[in-house]
């Protein structure tokens, strides 16, 4: 009986762990011509805080931008940098 319980715990847990949403790739933003930092800096004075959060992550040393894909403001804020590093 313990053993029909405890495999049920298992069985539960996997079919959780399978269940839950997926955790989104972020989208990453390679910049040429402009320093991460001040693409991001930008982000936030012109497109504002809403859109500054879809920002992850600011990479100074690949000089990218992790945008999180999910968020409703993270093709703007694409679009905006890539014209930003033209």
């Amino acid at each position: 009986m313990k053993t029909q319980h405890l495999l049920l715990a298992f069985a539960a847990t996997v079919l959780g762990a399978s269940a839950a949403e997926p955790t989104s790739n972020p989208s990453v933003v390679a910049l040429r011509f402009v320093l991460a930092a001040d693409a991001f800096t930008a982000v936030q004075q012109k497109l504002g805080v809403i859109a500054a959060k879809a920002v992850l992550r600011v990479d100074e040393k690949r000089n990218t931008v992790a945008l999180d894909s999910t968020h409703s403001h993270a093709a703007i804020v694409r679009t905006f940098l890539t014209g930003l590093d033209h």
